[in-house]
């Protein structure tokens, strides 16, 4: 049984991973990747390659440690508690052969530094990421510089360095570099420092011989020995430096002798001129601010126009397209476009700084008349954006281009509007936008300038008609064809009577449809897998003691006593009644002094 060619067609790989692509830059691309990986087998390498192939961050890498050993579960750059097994590296391991392009940025903050020593000490191997190609490390301490080397694997391709931080130095820059030029073959580079670049900077980089990119900013990126480095690269396809805030001398500096200059072009002409359709040599984005920043303030001055030779390129036969665009070399002679036609004759596009700025002092170099070569030897030329200074001439009747149809002249001088427009007309019959610098808030404005463009604007259209209108009325009249038609009659046909059998034949005839089959058996037994899991939790067991703490108190109760003895004999007095009243007399006066036996006394009464 066949499959659906929709079906069917997911087994081209490159079809697999244009539609994984898609889906990654959709709006929540990754999480949709993330649930095809858990949902379809078959989805789940491609889709998990193309979810780690590029991270911005190392956190997702530190998150496969298992989540006991994380500080933060929900936040795993803070790193670990306790250093990892060799058992817990299996899922960095697994995951980190996918990653191609990882980025690290200090200034988030987001990854804690405490995890580049458990990596250098404890990884089971070399990398942990070995297949990686690209690395973006970006810095403001010295001490991370040197930590970059756990990701620098023989394999990579493009490295993209940031020093930060002003004022800070970095003292084993040079030892990097040196190991970076012994370790490993680069295609792209790019330095991007606070601090000077050291003294042996290209002899560490010398090895470098298949560099194709190349961006270097940083103080001492413009001394002759880089620029002579960079001249003799020989599959150099982009330079990138940083012009702004330098002086004539400086930059021109960067190639020592006019020798080097020419052999770079040399060597462009030489290496790509069968196949090099576009070429843009543009400043970078630092520079670009610096002139920004110089060309909103009102203060600011036109910068000095230096010089940007273009005599020493040879044949381009197939270059289309061709921009300058550098704050610093802003100046162009007639030499120069007249070799850039010569050499370049299928030019569709030319842009030499249509935005630089001249001060009144010095004028364009450029003429009008200047760009006659262009007009007459590229005859594809559709778009041409130049600063020029127009003044009254003539140039030559066979200079027309019936191609132009758009002029930018940016802050372009112009003098008599009725002699320009004439000679547009002449160059360019059919054109049909001209741009000139309009902004008036903007430094360089002249409003002279501007107003005179004006007119040669509104003037052109109709000096265009009537130039139009004089070459096809001089043009030579085209023989005029007349065809005729003549009727005449046929002659009539000669006849003869003949007979015709017209009697149908018929054939009997049988043919067999028995249509051929074939029988075909499809075993759809599905692959299966019997995977046991046992679930019981880990278990612990604890004793408490619920014995209550007692205390035994004795407490003496026992009352104090006091034990009294009391006479309470009563005292007995006998009393005898004698007659004798002297005796009785007698006895009672002995009381209380001796005891008397008064029982004894036979009292009578």
């Amino acid at each position: 049984m066949s499959r659906p060619p929709a079906i069917a067609v997911l087994d081209s790989p490159e079809v697999s991973q244009k539609i994984l692509e898609a889906i990654l830059e959709s709006a929540n691309g990754r999480r949709a990747l993330s649930r095809l990986a858990r949902t379809c087998r078959a989805w789940l390498d491609p889709a998990l390659n193309v979810l780690w192939r590029e991270l911005d961050s190392l956190a997702p890498v530190i998150g496969l440690f298992p989540p006991h050993l994380l500080k933060k579960t929900r936040r795993p750059g803070l790193g670990l508690t306790t250093p990892p097994q060799e058992k817990d590296w299996e899922k960095i391991l697994k995951y980190g052969e996918r990653v191609l392009r990882v980025t690290y940025d200090e200034l988030p903050n987001n990854v804690s530094t405490s995890i580049f020593p458990i990596f250098e000490e404890y990884r089971p191997r070399t990398y942990i990421l070995p297949n990686l190609q690209h690395l973006t490390w970006k810095i403001t301490t010295p001490d991370n510089l040197d930590r970059a080397g756990l990701f620098l694997t023989s394999g990579l391709q493009g490295l993209v360095l940031h020093l930060g931080g002003a004022g800070t130095k970095f003292p084993t820059l040079p030892t990097f570099l040196a190991d970076l030029g012994g370790r490993m073959k680069l295609q792209s580079f790019t330095l991007n420092s606070s601090v000077s670049l050291p003294d042996t900077f290209t002899d560490h980089l010398l090895a470098q011989d298949r560099l194709e990119r190349l961006v270097v900013v940083a103080p001492g990126a413009l001394s002759p020995t880089v620029g002579k480095w960079a001249a003799y690269l020989p599959r150099l396809k982009s330079l990138q430096l940083d012009l702004s805030s330098r002086s004539a001398v400086t930059v021109n500096g960067f190639f020592k002798e006019v020798r080097d200059w020419r052999d770079l072009s040399t060597m462009i002409c030489e290496k790509f001129g069968s196949s090099l359709s576009y070429l843009r040599i543009g400043a970078t984005l630092s520079s670009k601010y610096g002139d920004l920043v110089r060309s909103t303030s009102r203060a600011a001055a036109a910068p000095a126009p230096s010089r940007l030779s273009l005599e020493h390129l040879s044949s381009l036969p197939v270059l289309r397209t061709i921009s300058v665009d550098l704050p610093e070399s802003i100046c162009f002679t007639a030499v120069d476009v007249a070799r850039l036609a010569d050499v370049a004759p299928n030019l569709e596009e030319v842009r030499l700084c249509p935005l630089a700025r001249f001060s009144p002092a010095t004028p364009p170099q450029l003429t009008l008349e200047n760009l006659a070569p262009l007009v007459k030897n590229c005859r594809r030329l559709n778009t041409l954006a130049v600063v020029i200074h127009a003044r009254p001439g003539s140039a030559e009747a066979s200079a027309t281009s019936d191609s132009l149809l758009w002029l930018h002249v940016g802050h372009s001088w112009v003098a008599d509007t009725l002699q320009v427009a004439i000679l547009l007309s002449h160059f360019a019959p059919h054109l049909e936008t001209i741009k000139w610098f309009l902004e008036r808030n903007r430094p360089g404005f002249n409003e002279a300038n501007a107003r005179s463009w004006q007119k040669v604007s509104d003037i052109l259209p109709h000096l265009q008609n009537l130039r139009l209108t004089e070459r096809r009325a001089a043009a030579p009249a085209q023989k005029e064809v007349v065809i005729e038609y003549v009727e005449v009659a046929a002659p009539r046909p000669s006849t003869s009577d003949k007979a015709i059998d017209a009697t149908v034949m018929t054939v009997d005839r049988e043919v067999e449809a028995r249509p051929s089959t074939a029988e075909f058996s499809v075993q759809v037994a599905p692959s299966s897998r019997n995977r046991a899991t046992q679930a019981s939790p880990s278990s612990v067991s604890i004793g408490i003691d619920a014995t209550p703490l007692t205390a035994e108190t004795e407490v003496d109760a026992t009352p104090q006593t006091v034990e009294t003895q009391v006479d309470a004999t009563p005292e007995l007095v006998d009393i005898a009644t004698s007659a004798t009243f002297g005796l009785f007399k007698r006895r009672t006066e002995s009381l209380g002094r001796e005891d008397v036996a008064l029982d004894t006394l036979n009292v009578r009464p």
